[in-house]
């Protein structure tokens, strides 16, 4: 069930109009990501840490820390922009093991992790092909 409600928003998303300024980039990926949040919310998650919205040029990387709590489970959900065609996800624990990743060739990387500890872990986004540089992505984290 939760597949087909998270392939329903991918579907949405590729259905959004084309954006051509900045702005409308940052609105389209906001956009984006309330229909994937909005799916996944319907299936029982919540939302527990702030968004985090940025840019990114193809090749490049940047990196976060947030806090994970030992028996929850969690949704790292990420969405980029109509020039953006591949965006990849690594999650590390703070010992800098990996302990999830989505590096499949689409725009639309999700990530799922039970912790085995609450502690910090470290999100590496990296802007695997974007058409037309910058590229604007959107992170959720969710959690049951």
């Amino acid at each position: 069930m939760e597949m087909s409600i998270l392939a329903t928003a991918a579907f949405v998303i590729l259905a959004l109009p084309r954006a051509a300024s900045a702005g409308e980039y940052t609105d389209q990926v906001n956009g984006q990501l309330a229909i994937v949040k909005l799916a996944a919310l319907t299936d029982g998650w919540t939302e527990t840490h702030n968004d985090r919205l940025d840019s990114l040029n193809s090749g490049q990387s940047d990196s976060f820390t947030f806090t994970l709590r030992r028996g929850r489970s969690y949704k790292v959900l990420s969405v980029c922009d109509e020039d953006c065609s591949d965006l990849d996800l690594t999650l590390y624990d703070e010992y800098n093991n990996k302990i999830g990743q989505d590096l499949q060739t689409d725009s639309l990387p999700i990530i799922g992790v039970n912790p085995r500890w609450t502690g910090k872990y470290r999100l590496v986004v990296k802007m695997y092909s974007c058409h037309r540089n910058p590229c604007y992505y959107g992170i959720s984290i969710l959690g049951k």
